[in-house]
């Protein structure tokens, strides 16, 4: 299956399931469904196509602008993952990724009906409906650079600030115009 047509019918199949919870496709040139929670947290689940267009995964994640300078500017598509982020009927939403069938639409559309559907309401919705703080999201969190933006949001200065610099020195020799800004906010986090 082809992008075009697989964002098509995910922004059908998906939308009937997460649009009474709130979520949007709304200015995401792809499928990503997004929801704002509230100022601290939003949500996306994001069907994701992958290689020769015969399977994809789903990506579930609650996110948070605290945690991420360039969040406007990334927001809704390109936003960095922090948690583990894939649903799976093994463990619900976590590490295991499961890959759904999608080589033809018939076994997309029977495939969503008989398990991702499910999966959806039980598992991803359950998951971001318990987060709605980055209090709540602190012990999610994968990457050690948002595990210092969290903490240092928290007032947890002294266990924010060893993190935070090892990743300014980290990023150091960067000339990305994005590690720059980013480099700019730890200056500004650890002055």
């Amino acid at each position: 299956m082809n992008s075009i047509d697989f964002e098509k019918i995910a922004r059908e199949l998906f939308g009937a399931v997460l649009e009474p919870y709130g979520f949007t496709t709304e200015g995401s040139r792809h499928c990503t469904f997004h929801r704002k929670v509230n100022n601290e947290i939003f949500n996306v689940i994001i069907p994701d196509l992958g290689s020769n267009g015969v399977w994809y995964d789903i990506k579930v994640a609650p996110l948070s602008p605290a945690l991420d300078p360039l969040f406007e500017e990334r927001y809704p598509d390109n936003v960095g993952i922090y948690t583990d982020a894939y649903l799976s009927r093994y463990c619900g939403v976590g590490q295991e990724q499961q890959k759904f069938n999608c080589k033809y639409a018939e076994n997309f559309r029977r495939i969503f009906e008989n398990e991702v559907r499910d999966l959806i309401a039980v598992h991803a919705i359950n998951y971001l409906e318990n987060i709605n703080t980055v209090s709540d999201l602190l012990h999610l969190i994968k990457h050690d650079l948002v595990r210092g933006f969290a903490l240092h949001y928290l007032g947890r200065h002294q266990e924010a600030r060893p993190i935070l610099e090892a990743q300014k020195k980290r990023f150091s020799n960067s000339n990305d115009p994005n590690v720059k800004k980013m480099i700019k906010y730890l200056d500004k986090l650890l002055d």
